[in-house]
């Protein structure tokens, strides 16, 4: 198995994560022989979660309008992908839209 990033924090923490879940299930399925129930005890290692692509670039006019469109926090998500979230966007995309009540 081949991987990306060899010598990195990530690759070596969740190296000894699988360790950690290795020695977990060894010692669950040794008392589980021995007669006790060791279910509640065994634990798997976090897997790798991929990250959800922004909708929209930062600092760009479709992020602006899609922020000023979101109605709840889950689409204000959406728009950025979970990336921080820039103050100076936030106050374009409401001012945007107070302005827009103002004109109508």
């Amino acid at each position: 198995m081949a991987r990306a990033n060899n010598g990195s924090p990530e690759t070596q923490e969740a190296e000894r994560l699988k360790q950690i879940e290795t020695l977990d299930h060894f010692h669950c399925d040794f008392l589980t022989v021995s007669g006790f129930f060791a279910d509640p005890l065994r634990k798997n290692a976090p897997r790798s979660r991929k990250k959800l692509p922004a909708v929209t670039v930062p600092k760009s006019k479709e992020r602006i309008m899609a922020m000023k469109n979101a109605k709840r926090a889950g689409q204000m998500f959406c728009a950025t992908g979970g990336q921080h979230l820039n103050s100076d966007e936030f106050f374009q995309a409401r001012e945007h839209a107070s302005r827009l009540e103002k004109a109508k």
